[in-house]
This record gives structure tokens, C-alpha cells and sequence, in this order.
């Protein structure tokens, strides 16, 4: 029996060292998406507004929508830990009111189901947040080009 709570345990161990991991990196693609758009707005600042700067504002553009969702994400896992709880005390019955069999029952798959649901959303935050990131850094990588060579 040691053994099997020893895997308990380094199970534990394992899913908090990924939630920690994975928030680091949500929250450093975060300030990355905000100095981007500092530094691409203190390199346009004077310029006249001409059609080689489209990409530089599509850009800033994705950048914005990686913060989102990057937001979205953290939001996201935030209440996915609060619903577990909530699912936890079903689960006990230690919530204020004691619960009948029924109702433990039915509070049990209602938040099954909110879980699956919480469960799903967050990858897609994550994918999401990824792509807009990469896509404002091509879009920068080409306004740089096109400023190259035009000058």
C-alpha cells in the first residue's frame, strides 16, 4: 500500500508542478504581448500612416487578442479549481446543508458536467493565445522587412 500512495503522492506532486509551470508561461506570454505592443507603438511614434505599417498594426492586432486570450485562459483555470472544490464538497456532503442521496447524486453530475465543459475550454485558450502570439511576431518580422526596404 505504500507504494500505490507513494504514486499518489508524485501524482500530486506532478499535476502542481504543471499548474505552476503552466501559469508561468501564460503569464510571461502575457508581459511578452504587452512590451511587443510598447515597443512596436515607441517605433511607429512620428511615422506617417502608410500602407507598409499594416502589418506592424496587425501586430499590435494579434497581440491584443493573445492577451485576451491569455486572460481567458488563466479566468479559465481559476474557476476550474473553484468548481472542483465545489465538486469535492458534493462529493463529502460538507456542504452548509446536508445533502439527501439524490441530491448529492444529481450535484455530483451537474458538476461532472461543468468540469468537462471548464475541462475543454481551457486547451483552446491556451492554442489560441499561441497562435495570435506567433502570428503578431510574423506580422512584426514582415513590417520589419518592408521597412528595410523601402528605406
Amino acid at each position: 500500500m505504500k507504494t500505490q500512495e507513494y504514486f499518489e503522492d508524485a501524482q500530486k506532486e506532478l499535476i502542481k508542478q504543471y499548474r505552476d509551470a503552466h501559469s508561468k508561461y501564460v503569464h510571461y506570454q502575457l508581459v511578452l504581448c504587452v512590451a511587443a505592443i510598447g515597443y512596436s507603438v515607441s517605433l511607429s511614434l512620428g511615422l506617417k500612416l502608410v500602407a507598409y505599417q499594416i502589418p506592424l498594426g496587425l501586430a499590435v492586432g494579434f497581440w491584443a487578442i493573445s492577451i485576451i486570450y491569455g486572460f481567458s485562459a488563466l479566468a479559465n483555470e481559476l474557476l476550474l479549481i473553484k468548481t472542483n472544490h465545489e465538486h469535492f464538497n458534493i462529493i463529502l456532503n460538507t456542504t452548509p446543508k446536508t445533502l439527501t442521496e439524490k441530491e448529492q447524486f444529481e450535484g455530483n453530475n451537474k458538476y461532472r458536467e461543468r468540469l468537462e465543459d471548464l475541462s475543454q475550454k481551457t486547451p483552446k485558450f491556451k492554442r489560441n493565445q499561441e497562435m495570435a502570439f506567433y502570428t503578431g511576431i510574423v506580422c512584426f518580422i514582415v513590417w520589419c522587412v518592408l521597412k528595410m526596404s523601402l528605406n
